[in-house]
């Protein structure tokens, strides 16, 4: 598959990929309406505080649903002019309110807790209604997990496997709900109280999590060292490539993009190493899934910073100054052929010039006089490195 149609295919899926995560969304919220309008009604009517609590909780998950739907349009967008890089970020942002709200989530639900504990009292025995729809809405929200955990993983959609997880968290609550009723019911009730804390510990571990991975993401945290080693050895399989350094990667929402310098032969001409650098981004984005955007930089030889750590960087003429200069030189002397191309290898901080004659026929001693000549003409400047002559019958 070329690059082209790799990108050409991700257009294609990109409406798809937008439309799942909406339906999932959508699906996600129809259930949260349900199960928390009947868990409201049926804990005031039947005695469970506990259950109307729970019942607020699902309710909340509607404004997380909507959170969600908005960020997921907005960051499968395509890149414009404000956002060249696409609205992936979004998503990490979205990912990390998210698991903010789970955090305050887990919190509220603890020091709820604390207080109800603190308070005792006495408390009315809930009946059988409460312990039917505590058990519908776990295996409902149950479903609802194991379905938008699949589709976000299908996605690779950090924002939806986080809110997968808060389903997971509203039906791991509704357990509790149903434990604390029971062993109300049968007159153990501290054991409610430990348990709601063990919950809201894990809820806000959860919301910790995925806010940890995405903060990440958002200081530009680089790729796996075991990825970037994959990415390296296929870097250096591409026919050459001679070496590369300063390989960078970072995460872009839900994608990785990379920069890299690659080394090729300083003889070989500037379109054939473009198309070696070609050739590295087309491996790269089509062996890696999550590899977006790869920004290839050819060199002709090691230029990292390093190596200009105990010398200044000096920058040598270009061709309008060289080539007049050469040429001065080369019309100075005496019986000279017309010259056809000149080339110029800036190589270890010195320049190498080829120089090409119009099918000119003389022998191998008479190019290296004429070469000889140019030699000692430019020798006192502080670019020369050396001089070829190129001719057709040679």
């Amino acid at each position: 598959m070329s690059l082209k149609s790799t990108v050409w295919t991700w257009c294609l899926n990109h409406k798809e990929k937008q439309a799942a995560a909406q339906k999932v969304t959508l699906i996600g919220s129809a259930v949260d309406l349900i199960l928390g309008v009947l868990k409201i009604i049926t804990g005031s009517l039947f005695h469970s505080h506990a259950l109307v609590i729970d019942g607020i909780h699902s309710l909340t998950d509607l404004l997380t649903d909507a959170f969600v739907l908005i960020i997921t349009r907005v960051s499968n967008e395509k890149p414009d002019d404000e956002h060249p890089y696409g609205h992936g970020r979004f998503e990490t942002l979205g990912t990390v309110v998210l698991g903010a709200i789970l955090i305050a989530t887990g919190g509220a639900l603890l020091f709820e807790t604390i207080q109800r504990f603190v308070a005792g009292g006495s408390q009315e025995l809930p009946t059988w209604p409460v312990f039917i729809v505590a058990v519908l809405s776990i295996f409902g929200k149950e479903i609802i997990f194991r379905y938008s955990k699949k589709v976000g993983e299908d996605l690779n959609s950090q924002l939806l496997i986080a809110n997968a997880w808060h389903s997971r968290s509203d039906a791991i609550t509704t357990i509790v709900v149903l434990v604390g009723a029971v062993l109300t019911y049968f007159g153990a009730k501290h054991m409610d109280s430990l348990a709601s804390v063990i919950v809201s510990i894990f809820i806000g571990k959860v919301g910790w999590d995925f806010t940890y991975a995405s903060i990440k993401e958002l200081v530009d945290t680089s790729l796996p060292d075991a990825q970037l080693a994959e990415v390296k050895k296929t870097i250096l399989s591409v026919p050459g490539v001679l070496s590369m350094h300063d390989l960078r990667s970072r995460y872009h929402g839900n994608k990785a993009v990379l920069d890299v310098n690659i080394q090729v032969s300083p003889l070989i001409t500037v379109s054939e190493g473009h198309e070696i650098a070609s050739w590295v981004m087309k491996e790269l984005m089509e062996g890696f899934d999550d590899i977006e955007d790869v920004t290839v930089h050819t060199d002709v030889e090691d230029d990292r910073a390093e190596a200009y750590q105990h010398a200044p960087l000096t920058l040598l003429p270009l061709r309008p100054t060289l080539e007049s200069l050469v040429r001065e030189h080369w019309d100075k002397i005496e019986g000279a052929p017309k010259l056809i191309e000149i080339q110029f290898h800036y190589l270890g901080g010195r320049v190498l010039v080829d120089l090409f004659l119009i099918n000119e026929e003389i022998s191998k001693d008479q190019s290296e006089a004429l070469a000889a000549k140019l030699r000692s003409a430019l020798s006192s400047t502080n670019w020369f490195k050396d001089i070829r002559i190129w001719n057709s019958f040679q």
